[in-house]
């Protein structure tokens, strides 16, 4: 099976939230958002 393009280059930034556990932050939730996409 081969894929209908080649290269998938977008652009976007997530959406995070933490919570402390022992002292050390850690990633809660993570969401991506994506604001454009090109394939090629």
């Amino acid at each position: 099976m081969t894929a209908a393009f080649r290269m998938l280059h977008g652009f976007g930034h997530y959406h995070e939230t933490y919570v402390r556990l022992d002292g050390r932050w850690r990633i809660r939730t993570i969401r991506p958002s994506r604001l454009h996409i090109e394939a090629s």
